[in-house]
């Protein structure tokens, strides 16, 4: 089975863009994408779903549950202590970094300003993550 990231924002555009970001690159073509559109549709998913995904890209800012109390439920209620969930944010602040990484994040990236640096951050991303799965968990 190939490597399945799951997109968790409200916003259509952006989940269009990220689209056709992983569609137009050869390295991202391979790479099952899906989508919630909230965290609530995300935690519920976590509860029920028996197909997990290898990576979850999480939006900080969306209405309802932002990020990092997505992330705070998933601790709180042991969903999926193994995911890895990279927080997405369009703010660099670190405090907010610092938050999401004590709440269960692997690592958080600021959302780019341009298609070519959406397609090249993702790129950057799932390379890192794939090179995380590779080590040995003593080296974490």
């Amino acid at each position: 089975m190939g490597m399945r990231v799951l997109i968790v924002d409200d916003d259509d555009l952006y989940w269009e863009l990220v689209r056709q970001a992983f569609a137009r690159s050869e390295f991202l073509s391979e790479i099952e994408l899906d989508r919630c559109d909230s965290g609530i549709e995300f935690i519920k998913r976590l509860t029920s779903d028996d197909v997990q995904p290898s990576l979850v890209l999480l939006d900080q800012r969306m209405p309802e549950l932002d990020g990092t109390t997505v992330l705070s439920r998933m601790r709180e209620n042991s969903l999926a202590p193994w995911m890895s969930v990279c927080l997405m944010t369009s703010s660099e602040e670190p405090e907010l970094v610092e938050e999401a990484l004590s709440r269960g994040a692997r690592f958080c990236f600021s959302k780019p300003s341009s298609f070519s640096d959406l397609r090249i951050k993702l790129a950057t991303i799932i390379a890192f993550f794939r090179e995380l799965v590779m080590l040995p968990q003593a080296a974490l």
